[in-house]
């Protein structure tokens, strides 16, 4: 699996195959168990997502280059954003793990090295 993320290097071509389309979203239980344990509270999920430009964090391609998973960063509240890491499945998307994040958190940590520059 190839993984991307908007701070290093985003492929274009495969970010436009998944810009602007609508997903139903599945919770797994993980998730479900995480929007009750977040660090920051409990938290609502949304039921659609319409995945943008400015929303896609990460983009991870699998054998075939098609795109297989996406973290994405969604306004939550005055404070926070929340984060969605989905598989896409047609016009659905099963949301694998979620959690809060502030709003001005920027992750100065990011580890380049998990991530392909082109």
């Amino acid at each position: 699996m190839k993984t991307y993320n908007k701070a290093i290097f985003m492929p274009k071509d495969k970010l436009a195959c998944v810009l602007g389309k609508t997903f139903a979203l599945e919770f797994s239980t993980h998730a479900i168990e995480e929007t009750e344990k977040d660090k920051f509270g409990r938290f609502q999920t949304y039921k659609k997502l319409t995945i943008t430009e400015k929303n896609v964090i990460e983009l991870s391609l699998d054998d075939t280059l098609n795109v297989c998973k996406l973290l994405v960063r969604l306004a939550y509240n005055a404070f926070s954003e929340v984060c969605y890491v989905i598989v896409p499945q047609n016009d659905k998307a099963f949301v694998k793990t979620c959690w809060l994040c502030r709003k001005n958190d920027r992750h100065a940590t990011l580890d380049k090295s998990l991530y392909e520059t082109k």
